[in-house]
């Protein structure tokens, strides 16, 4: 699911069979959707792990759209008397390959439970209204706040390490269920009015350069600047060869120590 960048941006349980009836074009998409249900990735597996998560489109309150990804458009809204981020995909964008990302992203991330991972709290699951709800962060994206919100000079070194820390948390959670993010970023850790750091795969952002940081530390083993001190040699650490890194364990117990001394 894709999340606003900016909280300012633009102003047995199973999953139904639907049967297909109205228009062609929605027939289409239905027969389309009862394929990618009963391919091997999703067969004889709950797509949501309770019924209830199944959430009838009508009970959405749509707001001001917040964002657009690769193929659906980010809204706030509210749902139950509660502010919610909702992604609706967009019928033109309702492929197999994109139904079956949706599917995959809605599995995994009703199954995750954590502080600092984004709560899921439910899905549309019958088409052409394909779309997923989330806890609302107020703040935005880490990107967000760092760059783009004047609010830099708020980041005092005790709340980034703060920060650092909530996303190892996140990512800790994220191993324990033999989860890969792959894609982990500043616009892919959202922030909510308490400052805590909650992480998810924001995808939004199109911007594509040349030779990207993360391009050039993998494959060129180009490496930033890097201030000396506890939290330098631990950066240093962690651009290590994989089987020298530590671990996200002992991460966070450094950047405790970081925190403490502080104190």
């Amino acid at each position: 699911m894709s999340l606003p960048s900016s909280p300012h941006g633009y102003s047995s349980q199973t999953v139904e069979r639907v049967k297909p009836s109205g228009y062609s074009a929605k027939d289409e998409l239905v027969t389309t959707w009862n394929k990618v249900l009963e391919s091997p990735m999703f067969q004889n597996k709950p797509l949501l792990p309770y019924d209830e998560w199944n959430i009838d489109f009508s009970e959405i309150t749509v707001g001001t759209r917040v964002g657009i990804g690769f193929f659906g458009e980010v809204f706030r809204g509210v749902w139950n008397g509660t502010d919610v981020a909702i992604k609706v995909f967009l019928e033109k964008d309702l492929t197999a390959e994109n139904m079956e990302d949706f599917c995959n992203e809605i599995s995994i991330l009703s199954r995750l439970r954590h502080p600092n991972v984004i709560l899921f709290l439910g899905a549309c699951t019958k088409p052409p209204r394909l779309s997923m709800l989330t806890e609302y962060m107020e703040m935005g994206s880490l990107y967000y706040l760092i760059h783009l919100s004047g609010q830099k000079k708020k980041l005092s070194w005790r709340r980034r390490l703060k920060m650092m820390c909530d996303i190892c948390r996140g990512l800790m959670c994220i191993h324990r269920m033999k989860i890969v993010h792959r894609d982990l970023k500043s616009t892919n850790c959202l922030v909510n009015k308490h400052w805590t750091v909650k992480i998810y795969d924001f995808g939004l952002s199109r911007i594509m350069v040349t030779k990207p940081v993360v391009y050039a530390v993998a494959n060129e083993g180009s490496r930033l600047e890097i201030s000396e001190g506890p939290l330098g040699r631990l950066i240093s650490d962690c651009w290590a060869e994989a089987h020298e890194r530590p671990s996200c364990e002992e991460i966070l117990s450094r950047l405790l120590d970081c925190e403490y001394s502080l104190c």
